[in-house]
């Protein structure tokens, strides 16, 4: 961010919807580097985003945007999306500590690639950590693609620990 720019994490609002639907679809293309199951149609962007939303509505939750602010001309500030985040609040099984069980579990978090290195990631997490704390809650969970060591590295900066690993067995390549 230079000087005569702010970064700003806001969460996001109907009139946002294009924008996160260009950023889920960046992000699915993104991770057909990491996995090959994965799609980058844009008609799955926003038939995720409509799932994305519905799950935020019936669990509590939200999309989160970061924006750059520049003062342009200093009448109007221009506001450039650089990423976003989306969380869930989420609860685990009865026999996990009853005090984890409660716990915001991150489910997307894509930040463009002229934006990152930039603490845009930081940002997003801070604001999400935040959130946390004043609902009381004491756990946050993110997920990586195996193979995306950028991801894996970036969050272990951000003080994330490994805490499960999933495998999967596709059984039509066997």
């Amino acid at each position: 961010m230079s000087d005569a720019q702010t970064l700003k994490i806001r969460d996001a609002v109907a009139d946002d919807r294009p924008a996160i639907r260009e950023l889920v679809a960046q992000l699915s293309l993104y991770e057909t580097t990491y996995a090959e199951d994965r799609t980058a149609r844009p008609e799955h962007a926003e038939e995720y985003l409509t799932a994305l939303e519905g799950r935020i509505a019936a669990r509590g939750g939200a999309i989160l945007l970061a924006e750059s602010e520049t003062n342009g001309d200093g009448a109007h500030a221009e506001r450039i999306v650089l990423g976003y985040s989306a969380y869930v609040i989420a609860n685990d099984h009865e026999y996990i500590v009853e005090r984890y069980r409660r716990h915001i579990y991150i489910t997307d978090m894509f930040v463009r690639e002229n934006a990152r290195k930039m603490g845009v990631g930081r940002a997003l997490i801070s604001e999400i950590r935040g959130r946390a704390t004043d609902l009381g809650i004491v756990r946050i969970g993110i997920g990586a693609l195996a193979r995306n060591a950028h991801a894996l590295e970036a969050y272990a900066r951000l003080g994330f620990a490994s805490y499960a690993i999933e495998h999967v067995l596709d059984l039509d390549r066997i």
